[in-house]
C-alpha cells in the first residue's frame, strides 16, 4: 500500500485529524485498541489514518534522509508526532490532508514516501510520493 506520514508538534495529532475525517464521512475503528480512521476514496479505495507509528518505521520520521521543499519550515524531527496514513490516490490524499490542516491547529507537515517534507496545506499531488 502507498502511504506517508502526517506530522505535528502536538501530541493530540491523531484525535484532531480523526475528528476531521469523521466529520467528512470517515469511520473510526471500534474500541480503543486499534485506533484507525478510514475515509472512503474514489474507485472503492480508502484514506486510512493510523494513530500509532509502527516501531519499524520510526527511523523514517526521526532520521531521514529528508528533502525540505522551498518555503517549508522544517520542525525538529526528534520532537514531531507522526501518524502514518495509507492511500492509493495522491490527489485524494492531498485534498484530505489539506482539509485536515485547514481544520486543525496542529497538523503542519507531510513526510512522503521519498522523504520529502511538505507543508500540509500545500501538497502538490503531482509531486507527492505515497
Amino acid at each position: 500500500m502507498k502511504g506517508a506520514f502526517l506530522l505535528a508538534l502536538d501530541p493530540g495529532l491523531f484525535e484532531q485529524a480523526a475528528s476531521v475525517l469523521v466529520a467528512l464521512g470517515g469511520e473510526r475503528s471500534p474500541g480503543d485498541i486499534d485506533r484507525v480512521v478510514q475515509m472512503p476514496a474514489p474507485a472503492g479505495r480508502f484514506f486510512t489514518l493510523f494513530a500509532d507509528l509502527p516501531p519499524e518505521t520510526v527511523w523514517e520520521v526521526r532520521e531521514g534522509p529528508f528533502e525540505i521543499l522551498d518555503g517549508v519550515v522544517a520542525p525538529d524531527m526528534s520532537l514531531v508526532h507522526a501518524c502514518p496514513f495509507e492511500c492509493a490516490d495522491e490527489v485524494f490524499a492531498s485534498d484530505i490532508v489539506a482539509r485536515i490542516a485547514e481544520a486543525t491547529d496542529s497538523v503542519r507537515w507531510i513526510l512522503d514516501g521519498d522523504g520529502v517534507l511538505w507543508d500540509a496545506a500545500t501538497v502538490d499531488p503531482a509531486g507527492l510520493r505515497l
